[in-house]
C-alpha cells in the first residue's frame, strides 16, 4: 500500500489518511487529515467573527439544500435527534419555554391540527400511557373523579331533563362502537373555567371525539 509523509507532523502515513486534492500532483492534500483538523480548529478559534459571517452567508445561499440534508438526517437518526433536542432544551429551558409559548400563541390552528393528528397516529401509545398513568396514580385519579362528580352535582339545575342528557351519552357510545373512534360527551361551556362556568344540562352538551375533547380542554368552543 502506498504511503506519504506529512510535512507538518513528519510522520509517514497510509494514503487513506490524506484527503483528496485535485490541485496536487499526487491527488492528495499536503498535510494529513489529523493535521488539517488541528490547523482548521486553530483558524476557527482565531477568526470567530469571520467564520460566523462565512457560515451565515453559506446558510442563506444554500438554505434549501441544508434543510433537506438536516431533515433527512433527523429521519435516519430519530434517537440521536431526540437526545440532542432534550440536551438543548435542558440547557436553554427558560428561553425555550418563552419561545414555545410565543410560537403557540401565534400559531393556534397549526398546534391544534398537529396535536389532533399526533393523537390519531399514536392512539395505541396514548391508551397504554393513560392505562399506566391510572395504575401508577390511583389516588390522584380517584380524587379527580370525586371532584368531577361533585362538580356535576353542583352544576346540575333542578329543571334539567335527565332523559335528554342520557341520549347524548347513548349517542357517544353508539359512535364509538360504529366508528372505532372513542367519543365523549363534552360541555360546550366548561363546568369549570376562568372565564365562565356552564351547567350540566342538555343545552350545554355536545358529542365529540375523545381527541377533540382533549384538545379543547376547558375552553369555550363549539366544534
Amino acid at each position: 500500500m502506498q504511503t506519504k509523509r506529512c510535512p507538518r507532523c513528519k510522520i509517514i502515513k497510509q494514503i487513506y489518511e490524506f484527503s483528496k486534492s485535485s490541485r496536487e500532483k499526487d491527488g492528495l492534500q499536503t498535510n494529513c487529515k489529523s493535521c488539517n483538523k488541528i490547523i482548521s480548529a486553530q483558524y476557527r478559534a482565531n477568526n470567530v467573527e469571520k467564520e460566523r459571517e462565512r457560515h451565515a452567508k453559506y446558510h442563506v445561499k444554500n438554505k434549501e439544500t441544508i434543510n433537506a440534508r438536516v431533515s433527512q438526517w433527523q429521519k435516519d437518526n430519530p434517537d440521536k435527534r431526540r437526545a440532542i433536542s432534550k440536551k438543548f432544551y435542558q440547557t436553554h429551558k427558560e428561553s425555550e419555554k418563552v419561545r414555545i409559548k410565543n410560537w403557540d400563541e401565534q400559531n393556534p390552528d397549526w398546534k391544534k391540527n398537529y396535536t389532533k393528528q399526533w393523537r390519531l397516529n399514536n392512539a395505541d401509545y396514548r391508551k397504554q400511557y393513560e392505562k399506566n398513568y391510572i395504575e401508577n396514580n390511583r389516588g390522584l385519579v380517584n380524587a379527580k373523579t370525586a371532584r368531577r362528580r361533585a362538580l356535576l352535582m353542583q352544576a346540575t339545575p333542578k329543571w334539567t331533563n335527565k332523559e335528554k342528557i342520557l341520549t347524548f351519552y347513548i349517542e357517544a357510545a353508539r359512535l364509538t362502537q360504529q366508528t372505532g373512534i372513542e367519543h365523549n360527551v363534552d360541555h360546550i361551556i366548561p363546568l369549570r373555567s376562568k372565564i365562565v362556568c356552564g351547567l350540566h344540562c342538555e343545552a350545554n352538551l355536545q358529542v365529540i371525539t375523545k381527541i377533540e375533547n382533549s384538545i379543547k380542554h376547558n375552553k369555550f368552543s363549539i366544534l
